[in-house]
């Protein structure tokens, strides 16, 4: 086909999303880019959001300016209108219409563009009705390894759209694998289960795991048949072709063909490949359907015009009176909030197709103030979304809205500012809340009362998971050596084997590892009546599924820390514990909906339990082409935090230190598998030459395999100094550099996020490393990196601190520290509770009458006490606690409410203005110990309950008998 490009000059875009090696539609849309390219035609990704990833694909990407009156852009289904203003369109469909976008985004199309489908995702339907387009992309690791299988593993993922109701039929202890997972995960996953249960019947994940050996078993759809099912598939027509008809190897439709699945799992790559060619086939089919279409007058006019070439007309029923493509509000509109909102809802309701643009993932900011203007626009725009959404209650469509939110919004971006994001976090909360409140789920929950003879703190500690990461790392401190007063539960949405996550359960009482589906996981942590519920995963960049757990009422007490980088904004979230160095602003609770705590110091503190030191490869300068002379500046903070002005700020640093260069790891993968690498290096060095520095001066390193900490440290041993980010400072980040005695420049902030790596730099107590503006933070620089003796001295006191186990690295201390705070939080509960359920007064008596005494004697103190106090000038300020624990809450209250009533019926006497009378039942030792401390006097009794007190442990307390009381009464004055 090469001499077609020159002679007809046919060109091909593909537009997409970024790419993303875990959405097939995205990886189907570039393969096809590459099988068009290696048929010799021009063909190029048009990247919709300019992200321009590298990928093993295909990585060649399209501009506006080389879209001509030759072009055929490829548009995914999702796609509103024609962007590109494109002359020929075809409109690919690779899922139903209906399921990520709209049902009727096909009145913004063009009637006449051409429309292919990549299967037909509907077992009413058969393929052989639509002009196929089945480009497959088989990943080279797909692999059976041969280990030892154990287990089912299970998709749900667009299973709810085929099977209604959705009856699960996977194990209890199954390993839900919905979760965004990237390919390798999953290979390794599929290596080591030996079933997946699929309740999606189309995804190509069933493949996936039949090529590594694991068992499909695709759950049938009602009333469908296997043969229904297939011929809806786009292989069935390759089947037929190869003599295979209804002959899928090593997928099980239903329970019954499980054995056929096992025994044909050895033929699954062969006809896999089958499927490959015929993929390539379709593809070179659609080239010549547009030779035969749009190059009609060239030397082919000889070929007959393919007739049968689907048109969007062809397919859907249009009206005329439709809206044209130019009608339907800009997709890509900078104005958003302005403009298209307004507009969109009032003349279209087609809102829900343009959250992910409003909401998604930005990619990096690249003119200085765009950080801060991008949180200014989050905010307008979520400010619009909340007010129309609580306006329309009742909408379904404002519901439609809510759950696409709750589904495709990224707050990452509006981390790297200094802004206060309370009142976008709230308003985030607030929609989320209305999401589950939608979909059933009772948010919250009013816990019995704690059971007496529970002696501990019950602590649960909710993560995703509890292998290693920088969360993990971070929270480990937290219950690693807390005290026994603490009974651990640690409850997790996996559960792995590893190691360090071994070692965790060893620092707890008990591993819980959470069902699948919400309701369910919020049921069993409700189940355990938990005290304190620490959440130790971020709930703050996205809607993952702990975000949505913690939404609900879960534990008497739920608090957060620096994992989430920000106030939550829930309702139910109690605390968020920060320090006194991390939170440095006197109004740092004016950013923050939880009640914030500070403890002494920094709020974080690392323990990387069984680590132990593993083989590195030794970096040294001469394999970078670094010379031993010169001045090496590094950092490994991410990507995504390196925004203008912070390279704006090295790049002077580098051009005014002569003979030294910057070193920069940004690429890890902790925030992202996927970085647009080559474009950003492109961005840094248009920036450092606008400061007169040479491009070799900067070198941006991707190592592979992904060092670990050790790694790291090695390349931090060939550096001279540390340069930490700003306004969003690193944690983890800076222990390894730390660990090898590098001197860390940090900058000090005002929020917790900008704040936190000058926070551990002062922790460390090593004067001068610490800027408080952009211009000490460059003189700083400038001054380690011209002085090589200020360097050494700076480097050996770092040394000197860090073997002393500075406070961020001293988890036995972190963990008395955070214990004596929950103990702290939770008396406070129990004294707010105490308060509420006894009606505490700024006056606060208590009597421990033996109900076991005759009544008469029991009655006559009960009286002489009551009525005494009910001629006090202050009655109205007075709670009288009773001790009833010997004697039920029934009787109690019957001998309480004749003798008040006898008080006012014979003797005259007005209770009704005070004092308030309490029964205090049965009490925890805790409850006792919180008590106690409101109480000003206990009143003697002839009838005292001697033991009652000793239990209670209120010897010592001040003691009046009544005829004291009478005396002193007037003396009396509030705890």
């Amino acid at each position: 086909m090469k001499n077609n490009t020159e002679k007809y000059q046919l060109s091909f875009i593909i537009f997409s999303p970024p790419f993303q090696p875990n959405v097939g539609g995205v990886i189907a849309l570039y393969t096809l880019a590459r099988i068009i390219d290696e048929a010799g035609f021009f063909c190029k990704v048009f990247d919709m959001n300019g992200i321009n990833l590298a990928n093993n694909i295909f990585d060649n990407y399209a501009t506006k300016a080389e879209i001509n009156e030759n072009t055929v852009v490829v548009y995914p289904e999702v796609i509103f209108g024609n962007p590109l203003n494109a002359k020929h369109v075809v409109r690919w469909i690779l899922c139903e219409l209906g399921i990520h976008c709209p049902h009727d985004i096909y009145t913004t199309w063009g009637k006449d563009d051409f429309v292919y489908h990549y299967s037909t995702y509907n077992p009413q339907k058969d393929v052989k009705h639509y002009n196929i387009l089945s480009p497959t992309y088989l990943n080279p690791a797909l692999q059976n390894h041969g280990k030892s299988r154990n287990g089912t593993c299970h998709i749900i993922r667009k299973g709810h759209k085929f099977h209604k109701p959705l009856l699960h039929i996977h194990p209890s202890n199954s390993l839900l694998l919905d979760d965004n997972l990237s390919q390798e995960i999953l290979i390794e996953i599929f290596n080591i289960k030996e079933y997946l249960i699929s309740y999606d019947p189309y995804s190509y994940i069933n493949f996936m795991a039949a090529l590594c050996g694991c068992i499909p078993i695709v759950v049938p759809i009602k009333e469908t048949s296997q043969k229904q099912w297939l011929e809806s598939l786009f292989m069935s027509i390759s089947l037929e072709q190869s003599g295979q008809k209804n002959e899928l190897k090593g997928i099980a439709y239903g329970l019954e063909e499980v054995e056929y699945a096992r025994k044909t799992l050895q033929e699954v790559r062969n006809q896999q490949d089958i499927f490959i060619q015929y993929g390539k086939d379709t593809v070179h089919c659609f080239i010549n359907d547009m030779i035969s279409r749009l190059c009609a007058k060239s030397d082919f006019e000889k070929l007959s015009k393919n007739a049968h070439i689907l048109q969007v007309v062809d397919i859907f029923s249009i009206s005329q009176s439709e809206s044209s493509p130019e009608d339907i509000i800009k997709y890509y509109s900078e104005d958003f909030i302005a403009n298209i909102i307004p507009k969109n809802i009032d003349e279209n309701q087609k809102l829900t197709g343009y959250l992910k643009f409003l909401f998604s993932s930005q990619p990096y900011f690249q003119q200085i103030g765009d950080a801060d203007n991008y949180c200014q626009y989050l905010q307008e725009s979520i400010n619009y979304l909340h007010t129309s959404i609580f306006k329309n209650l009742d909408s379904t469509f404002w519901h439609e809205v809510v759950n696409n939110f709750a589904q495709d919004t990224n707050f990452i971006p509006a981390y790297f500012n200094e802004i206060n994001l309370k009142n976008i976090y709230v308003k985030r909360a607030e929609i989320l809340e209305l999401f589950l409140k939608l979909n059933s789920h009772e948010l919250d929950y009013e816990f019995a009362v704690r059971p007496v003879n529970r002696k501990k703190i019950r602590l649960g500690i909710l993560a995703s998971h509890f292998t290693p990461s920088a969360e993990t790392f971070a929270y480990l401190p937290v219950y690693e050596y807390i005290s026994r007063d603490f009974e651990v539960i640690l409850y997790s949405l996996s559960q792995t084997g590893h190691r360090l996550e071994q070692y965790c359960q060893l620092c707890a009482n008990c591993f819980k590892l959470l069902p699948q589906e919400l309701s369910a996981q919020v049921k069993t942590i409700r189940a355990d009546d938990v005290d304190i519920l620490f959440i130790a995963t971020n709930v703050t960049a996205v809607t993952n599924q702990i975000c949505l757990l913690v939404t609900h009422r879960l534990a008497r007490i739920q608090v957060t820390s620096g994992g989430s980088v920000t106030t939550t904004g829930m309702r139910n979230m109690d605390y968020y514990i920060s320090g006194t160095l991390t939170d440095p602003s006197p109004t740092a609770q004016d950013h923050y909906q939880e009640n914030l705590v500070k403890l002494e110091g920094t709020a974080h503190c690392f323990s990387y339990g069984t680590e132990e030191e593993s083989l590195t490869t030794p970096v040294d300068r001469n394999s970078l082409e670094i010379p031993e002379d010169v001045v090496v500046f590094i950092s490994g903070a991410n990507y995504f935090k390196t925004i203008p002005e912070l390279i704006d700020i090295w790049a002077k640093i580098i051009s005014k230190v002569p003979n030294s260069v910057l070193v920069l790891l940004p690429f890890g993968p902790n925030w992202s598998n996927n970085y647009p690498k080559i474009e950003f290096i492109n961005h840094l060095n248009s920036i450092f030459s606008k400061h007169g520095v040479a491009a070799e001066r900067l070198r941006v390193l991707d190592p592979h395999p992904v060092p670990d900490r050790e790694g790291m440290k090695e390349y931090y041993k060939i550096a001279d100094i540390y340069l930490d980010s700003y306004p969003f400072a690193g944690t983890t980040s800076l222990v390894e550099p730390l660990q090898v005695n590098l001197p860390v420049i940090a900058r000090q902030g005002t929020t917790f996020r900008s704040a936190m790596g000058a926070a551990m730099v002062q922790a460390l107590d090593v004067p001068n490393l610490v800027a408080d503006s952009e211009e000490s933070y460059i003189q700083l620089a400038i001054a380690l990196g011209t002085d090589p003796e200020l360097r050494q001295q700076k480097s050996a006191q770092i040394k000197e601190k860090m073997q002393g186990n500075p406070s961020f690295l001293d988890s036995r201390s972190y963990s008395a520290k955070i214990g004596s705070l929950f103990q702290e939080l939770f008396s406070k509960y129990l004294a707010d509770t105490l308060s509420q359920n006894f009606r505490l007064g700024n006056i606060n008596l208590i009597i421990f009458p033996d109900w076991s005494q005759p009544e008469d004697l029991l009655y006559q103190d009960l009286v002489s006490a009551i009525s005494t106090l009910t001629t006090h000038p202050d009655k109205s300020n007075i709670t009288l606690l009773i001790d009833t624990q010997n004697i039920s809450d029934e009787e109690a209250d019957m001998l309480l409410s004749s003798l008040t009533m006898n008080l006012l019926m014979e003797d005259d006497v007005d209770i009704t203005e005070g004092p308030e009378i309490s029964l205090l039942g049965k009490m925890s030792d805790a409850q006792w110990k919180t008590l106690l401390p409101r109480i000003n006097t206990r009143i003697a009794l002839a009838t005292d309950n001697q033991s009652a007190i000793a239990q209670a442990k209120a010897e010592t307390l001040p003691s009046w008998d009544v005829d004291s009381l009478i005396a002193f009464k007037l003396e009396m004055t509030p705890v």
